[in-house]
């Protein structure tokens, strides 16, 4: 037999293991996405779209889509994804570059649609959703897209021939798109009114690859295989800030002035401060807009992370793992990977994240019903009004004896005025709507007063058994 005290000890231990156990699991399947969001990836090499559920990182499904999808934009009311097929789909039996349209509501392609332009790479949605803008790669050109009839109605030419675009932003007020064009390490700025090149050329990094504009849309940050740049937007020429050279960074997204970038392979200069992963690992790069200034990075256990989408909020985001096959969840506060990556398809590349549009009430006045002594409250996870009657001290609200419960009307000064004259009878706490112990004719007067938006609110009395 062993002593007590080594026993005791013993069941300590094992007591403390099994917490470190499960706060470890709970940790490991911790949900960083609201409920019904989803992320929808591109996989290149075996032409289908992932939907991923972040709220357990499950796949629900993949979608057949076209050949080599790469970029991947939502419009802003949630109901469409648009997917970039770089080397297009059989159209009436021709091989044609093409965008398909999925619905988030069924998760399904819904439309193909044919471009002129060659090699659709990535695109971008204005912020009504009216348009969606195409980088074409092959053909240097943007194709602009009308979300109403799912086809093309325009094709803009870029500054040059070789620009060869892989990324593509719009300002938040929506006015005007950046490009950058890889080959020619340029960016070019497109007018959404005339749908034509309104400024640029403007050279940045070597072989830039993706851009996105600040939440306030003052600034743009371009990214590629070069030290990031910043453009002005007001003037459309760089900021004089020079970052430094940190690695192969890929793509970009944007939470307010917070922007996170992808990086194949972090490798700081020998004399940087900058060693928060390991030299070589992927990681996903945080810089302040507002100051212009690098921030952190977060090392990535999966190879080669490609695409990134962040919640509005700035709480979490999500990397499509090219090499690695995978989406991997990142707590953004935390500045840490949470959780498991889910396994996707083959090569994945473009990522959106789709984030449900509330339905119903969103805050607590939505739920107003107009009765004074009752709590309104909206659970804004469902959309559910409460309306919480347990503060009124009678059935009916304060002054409000007849007809409609909890609207006051001149029928209910009139029920209250022949309660006084004894003609009809009625509880003392409804129709006491001074509470002088009394029904007068001077609480039928209250009631229509107040019927015809004349005083402030009624104050219901503390009187009568609640019911």
């Amino acid at each position: 037999m062993f002593p007590k005290s080594i026993v005791r000890q013993a069941r300590l231990v094992l007591a403390l293991l099994a917490l470190v156990l499960v706060a470890t699991e709970l940790s490991a399947s911790a949900a960083l996405g609201p409920a019904g969001a989803k992320a929808y990836v591109a996989n290149t090499e075996n032409n289908t779209v992932s939907v991923v559920d972040l709220s357990d990182m499950t796949v629900s499904t993949a979608v057949d889509v076209g050949s080599e999808p790469r970029g991947v934009a939502i419009t802003p009311d949630g109901e469409f994804v648009y997917v970039a097929n770089r080397f297009g789909s059989i159209l009436n039996d021709v091989q044609t570059p093409s965008v398909s349209v999925l619905s988030t509501t069924t998760d399904e392609v819904v439309a193909v649609i044919g471009l002129s332009g060659s090699e659709p790479y990535d695109l971008a949605v204005t912020p009504d959703g009216s348009r969606v803008y195409v980088a074409c790669k092959g053909s240097s050109s943007v194709v602009v897209v009308s979300t109403a009839t799912n086809a093309e109605i325009s094709s803009i030419p870029l500054s040059s021939e070789n620009a060869s675009p892989e990324g593509i932003a719009i300002t938040p007020d929506g006015s005007k798109v950046y490009v950058v064009n890889r080959q020619d390490d340029t960016v070019d700025v497109i007018s959404t009114v005339t749908n034509a090149i309104v400024g640029g050329p403007l050279s940045v990094g070597s072989a830039p690859r993706d851009a996105k504009v600040t939440a306030d849309g003052a600034k743009v940050l371009v990214v590629g295989e070069g030290a990031p740049v910043v453009i002005l937007t007001a003037s459309d020429t760089a900021s004089t800030t020079t970052f430094e050279d940190i690695g192969t960074q890929r793509n970009v997204a944007m939470a307010g002035n917070l922007a996170y970038v992808t990086n194949f392979s972090y490798f700081p200069s020998m004399a940087s401060s900058l060693r928060a992963p390991e030299p070589g690992q992927g990681s996903l790069d945080i810089y302040d807009m507002a100051t212009e200034s690098y921030v952190a990075s977060v090392g990535m256990s999966g190879t080669k992370p490609y695409a990134v989408d962040v919640l509005p909020d700035g709480s979490a985001g999500w990397v499509s793992q090219q090499d690695s096959n995978s989406v991997q969840g990142v707590d953004l506060v935390a500045q840490a990977e949470s959780g498991s990556a889910a396994e996707v398809g083959s090569g994945p590349r473009g990522l959106a994240v789709f984030v449900p549009v509330p339905v119903g009430c969103q805050e607590n006045s939505d739920c107003n019903d107009d009765i004074v002594c009752t709590v309104d409250s909206c659970n804004t996870e469902t959309g559910d009004c409460t309306n919480d009657d347990s503060q009124c001290p009678c059935p009916n609200d304060c002054g409000d004896p007849a007809v409609v419960f909890g609207t006051i009307t001149a029928v209910d000064a009139g029920f209250i005025l022949r309660t006084s004259v004894e003609l009809e009878t009625c509880e003392l706490c409804v129709c006491d709507v001074d509470d002088s112990g009394e029904v007068l004719a001077s609480d039928a007067l209250s009631d229509l007063r107040y019927a015809v938006g004349l005083p402030d609110v009624l104050v219901c009395p503390a009187k009568g058994d609640p019911q």
